[in-house]
């Protein structure tokens, strides 16, 4: 609650105690009547001493209105129109309040265009000697012949295996499996940025603080001094929320929602890409005795078909190095999904406002 707020349930208290005490009457500061009261202007409280003792009767230059219930704030002046046209605050106010807002608007939103990068072949990187021939290798003990991850096909020494290498009294070094080469997937792009519209209200409901008068010039008991509505203005009491259970009091029918603010929920569904389609990809990869690549072992051409392939090799020959190439590099595309745009944005912080008249005015 606004320091506003505050010093007028503060008076109407004490105004209230005060007139509950039999026989007993506030004593108030008398107001002196000047041009700037009446229609449009700030409520005062006449009084009349005529020269004679005593003092006439206050009388509200306003309207007595009940005041907010509890949980409401107000009364208060509001102004409702289009933000080019809702009405200013009275010089007489105590400036703007809180501000409030209908009638959202606003455009669809755009997500990037979503693309697939190629696919690749990759060359085998995986290959171990065995202690067997091929149709045993499986069991057989195995003794890696890895390339470095990342290889391109070069000549490498990469975990060589020397001449007469014995596992369990056999030579370690009988066939070579290679693992096939793989089709790395397409990787997602997006082409262009989001566009998110920026939202626009239609309508904008202004309070304008005032400062009510208490009870004085007002004939029912309960009732406070409030200033006449200026043209373009209402009367109205608010609360937080929209609750339909609040219900506005009866010195305060009409009742309209307006919103603090928006919450944006928009967003894009993720770029993806499908698998590839078409691909094929062949190598031949090729393993020799010396670190050079010069005096050729043994060879064999895989397919991304198969799982692994193996060769048999002489027993207990030495594994110097290997090299590959790609005998067929047709990687395939893929299909791309996603940027699709989804969510929106929605009114946020909502107001109720009561007011006297049915249709705020604009």
């Amino acid at each position: 609650m606004d320091g506003v707020h505050q010093r007028w349930f503060v008076s109407l208290a004490l105004t209230t105690a005060f007139g509950m005490l039999g026989g007993c009457e506030m004593p108030t500061d008398p107001k002196v009547d000047d041009s700037s009261g009446g229609e449009g202007g700030a409520p005062t409280t006449n009084t009349n001493n005529g020269g004679e003792a005593g003092s006439a009767p206050a009388v509200c230059d306003g309207t007595c209105v009940l005041p907010a219930p509890i949980g409401f704030f107000g009364p208060t002046l509001i102004a409702t129109g289009t933000p080019e046209s809702v009405s200013t605050c009275p010089a007489w106010t105590s400036g703007v309040g809180f501000q409030g807002f209908a009638d959202l608007s606003i455009a669809p939103h755009t997500c990037p265009t979503c693309t697939c990068g190629p696919a690749a072949c990759v060359l085998p990187e995986t290959m171990h000697a065995s202690a067997a021939k091929c149709a045993n290798a499986e069991s057989a003990i195995t003794t890696p012949f890895d390339a470095a991850p990342g290889w391109e096909g070069t000549c490498t020494q990469d975990n060589a295996i020397a001449a007469n290498l014995n596992c369990n009294g056999a030579p370690c070094v009988q066939s070579l499996t290679i693992a096939a080469p793989t089709i790395e997937p397409c990787k997602a792009e997006e082409k262009g940025a989001a566009t998110l519209p920026q939202a626009t209200w239609g309508t904008v409901a202004r309070e304008c603080l005032i400062a009510p008068l208490g009870g004085e010039g007002c004939a029912t008991w309960g009732q406070i001094c409030a200033p006449e509505p200026p043209a373009g203005f209402a009367l109205c009491v608010y609360r937080e929320g929209e609750d339909p259970a609040f219900a506005c009091p009866m010195d305060y029918p009409h009742r309209r929602v307006v919103f603090a603010g928006t919450a944006d929920g928009r967003d894009c569904s993720p770029c993806e890409c499908g698998d590839p389609s078409g691909a094929e990809c062949a190598a031949i990869v090729s393993a020799f005795t010396d670190g050079a690549c010069g005096s050729f072992l043994g060879g064999i051409t895989l397919t991304t078909e198969i799982e692994t392939g193996c060769f048999d090799i002489p027993p207990g020959s030495p594994l110097g190095s290997k090299e590959a190439y790609l005998s067929l590099d047709n990687p395939g595309t893929c299909a791309p999904s996603g940027g699709v745009p989804f969510g929106e944005v929605t009114p946020a912080g909502p107001v109720t406002l009561c007011c006297q008249t049915e249709d705020l005015p604009r």
